[in-house]
């Protein structure tokens, strides 16, 4: 276990843009530990922001069983994604190179597409 300090002036040291780190990661050197923990701030910044457009920023969950629910949801939504993006990848592989006759045409639509494109 290593513990880092990371700042942006070395000689004054100001503390509001000082941070102090640990971590166990191995032979890491002082440039590479700035360099990950900067990339901190935007992966924060994109949490809140898709918790806010999803509007999951103005509840939490404190009990197992509203966890197991929680993650039965994002796992549910996770997999309902890549269902449809390997369908749409499919249907647009096949139908961007018409030369392979043997390869069958399908498409895996959601019913919302069926209703809108009739």
């Amino acid at each position: 276990m290593r513990y880092w300090e990371i700042t942006t002036d070395i000689e004054t040291i100001p503390e509001n843009s000082t941070w102090y780190v640990m971590t166990q990661i191995p032979g890491i050197l002082a440039k590479e530990v700035g360099n990950l923990y900067g990339n901190r701030t935007g992966i924060e910044y994109g949490f809140r922001q898709s918790k806010n457009e999803l509007g999951w920023a103005d509840f939490r969950v404190t009990q197992y069983s509203q966890i197991e629910k929680w993650w039965e949801i994002v796992c549910s939504a996770y997999l309902m994604i890549c269902l449809y993006t390997k369908s749409n990848t499919a249907v647009n592989s096949q139908t961007s190179s018409p030369s392979s006759s043997s390869a069958k045409n399908f498409s895996l639509v959601h019913r919302f597409e069926q209703h809108q494109n009739a």
